[in-house]
């Protein structure tokens, strides 16, 4: 993006149901935003941090099943648009 990340997400489908999936945006130097203690602290201030926006939307994905049902924390609306961005040219690229 134009922050020099990359939005990565891995997903594991068994059954036609997603079972596992990952995700995070990591930067040009290698830290992922769910890990960096410094971005969190910051975006926690004024909203949502990704080590807590990130696992929520997972966690929502898995128990729904469908992207659109994710809904976003306080603060990380824009983080789910990319979320569900990265999520659907993943399934595009697994031909599902």
């Amino acid at each position: 993006d134009a922050f020099d990340y990359r939005h990565q997400v891995r997903i594991r489908i068994e059954n036609e149901k997603i079972v596992e999936i990952d995700y995070n945006e990591v930067h040009i130097n290698g830290k992922g935003k769910e890990e960096d203690p410094d971005y969190n602290e910051k975006m926690g201030a004024s909203g949502t941090p990704p080590e807590v926006a990130y696992p929520a939307m997972e966690q929502q994905l898995l128990e729904t099943q469908d992207i659109m049902q994710v809904d976003a924390s306080s603060g990380a609306t824009y983080s789910l648009y990319r979320f569900r961005y990265a999520l659907t040219l993943a399934l595009m690229q697994a031909h599902l």
